[in-house]
């Protein structure tokens, strides 16, 4: 090794950076009260869900989506739903933006689906 390097690696290599900043989880900018108002406007009087469908944001809070009512309502309430969706805030509204396809969340792990999942596949319509 009298080449001069003093490092136990070759510097001739090119070295590649990586941004950690982009495997963080994203922090939502979003209140869960600005989140329900952003979903009300969605899903207005009729979002054709038929069901009723609750995003349980944990410590966050819940949105409540009751499609079987006339005109339909999006409420805070935790009563339990014909489909739960768990999701992080910032997930959500990444939805809601458009930024995060409901299907695609799905299949990264970024939502997890409970009861009836016919009803959270119907969810594209709405977001």
């Amino acid at each position: 090794m009298s080449s001069g390097n003093p490092f136990p690696f070759d510097t001739t290599l090119p070295l590649i950076y990586v941004n950690v900043n982009h495997f963080r989880p994203k922090e939502s900018t979003m209140s869960i009260e600005a989140a329900r108002r952003a979903i009300t406007e969605k899903v207005g009087t009729d979002s054709g869900l038929d069901a009723t469908l609750k995003f349980d944001c944990g410590a966050d809070g819940a949105i409540y989506i009751d499609g079987k009512a006339t005109p339909n309502t999006v409420t805070d309430s935790t009563a339990p739903a014909d489909c739960t969706i768990a999701v992080t805030l910032a997930n959500l509204e990444a939805l809601i933006a458009g930024d995060l396809q409901p299907t695609t969340a799905f299949m990264a792990g970024k939502l997890q689906v409970e009861g009836d999942i016919a009803i959270a596949m119907r969810l594209s319509r709405v977001l």
